[in-house]
């Protein structure tokens, strides 16, 4: 009897071993390839609810509601994605351009000012010291300089090639807009279609993930507008009582960049706090640091709570799923593992599968 629990332990780790890593090597090496055609099936998939409901109530065909559904959705993202793309690259251009010319006119003589103070403590203990101290600052000031000169060429480079590969991102979203079109219109047969080719233990699962999955990623979306919002109203209180122009369009930028992963709200506060303190306005490098640590303790404390509570997951589980996704397949891993993990939770609770005692 024991040997036979033995056995059933080991025989479930490798199940679910061999399925992780299909998981990690389909999303690793496959999924550009299809990338388009599954990203159209899940948007048509999320807007099939809605469609739904807009045709049963004004009583319209599902596939000219489906249409007009999806050309509504395609025109906000749109506009979005060309609004902020061209604010975005504009000032990443410029900001990498400038980078020489800012240490030049704003670090450079900073750090000649500290030197000197440190020049003439020295000089009082020993005057040999500063010849030497002097050949040092040379060289350190000159390989910064080069170093953020290299940096600068790298990063216009690698926003130039982003802007030659355009073409091909233009290709393959064409192609997730028609497919999404087509799928959209006949999603019913297209549904019915795919089931009927997996087996019938298959079935359950595949329609439980169906409704599970349009239904939880609008949760997730909503879970992180909550938090975008939080960190907004964060940082245009901060940063109105900083004195600082246009607050509220500044924090409306951050709290979209705050969504990123490892770099949040610190990849815009923290150089910006450094720049600030280097050009001598302590007020403004000192309180963008406070703000920062305030953001960052908030959102450490209120993201597992509100995407855990959104998706029924207790907020250590959220926490470890999130940095896990993250590790395992970047950015999309960090939104998707809780999703993921939610769902099996969701397969166990209705007895799909076992997932847990």
């Amino acid at each position: 009897m024991e040997n036979e629990k033995k056995k059933s332990f080991v025989v479930n780790v490798c199940y679910w071993l061999i399925i992780i890593v299909g998981i990690y090597i389909f999303f690793e090496y496959g999924f550009t390839y299809i990338a388009p055609f599954v990203i159209a099936f899940i948007i048509a998939t999320c807007l099939n609810g809605v469609s739904q409901k807009l045709a049963d109530r004004f009583k319209v065909k599902k596939k000219i509601v489906s249409l007009i559904v999806l050309i509504v959705f395609y025109c906000l993202i749109v506009l979005l994605m060309v609004f902020s793309g061209i604010k975005l690259f504009g000032w990443l251009a410029g900001a990498m351009m400038s980078l020489p010319e800012t240490y030049r006119i704003s670090m450079e003589p900073f750090l000649m000012q500290a030197f000197r103070v440190v020049e003439n403590a020295f000089y009082e203990i020993d005057p040999a010291t500063t010849a030497v101290l002097n050949d040092l600052f040379l060289q350190f000031s000159q390989s910064l300089y080069g170093l953020l000169t290299s940096i600068s060429v790298k990063m216009v480079s690698i926003i130039s090639n982003g802007a030659t590969s355009l073409p091909m991102f233009v290709l393959k979203t064409f192609l997730t807009i028609i497919t999404s079109f087509f799928i959209a219109t006949d999603y019913d047969k297209i549904k019915e279609f795919m089931l009927k080719q997996f087996p019938n233990n298959w079935k359950n699962i595949l329609e439980e993930a169906n409704w599970f999955f349009a239904s939880k990623l609008f949760v997730l979306f909503k879970s992180y507008i909550i938090i975008m919002s939080i960190t907004f109203v964060e940082m245009a209180i901060g940063l109105t009582i900083l004195r600082v122009e246009n607050a509220v369009l500044i924090a409306v930028g951050i709290a979209i960049f705050d969504i990123i992963p490892i770099l949040g709200t610190g990849g815009v506060v923290i150089p910006w706090a450094i720049i600030s303190l280097l050009q001598g306005n302590t007020f403004l490098g000192i309180g963008l640091l406070i703000l920062y640590v305030v953001v960052l303790v908030v959102r450490n404390i209120m993201e597992p709570r509100i995407v855990g509570s959104q998706m029924g997951l207790h907020p250590l589980i959220t926490i470890m799923a999130m940095f896990m996704g993250l590790w395992l397949f970047g950015m999309a891993g960090f939104f998707l593992a809780p999703i993921l993990l939610t769902f099996a939770k969701h397969l166990s609770d209705k007895g799909i599968i076992k997932l847990y005692k």
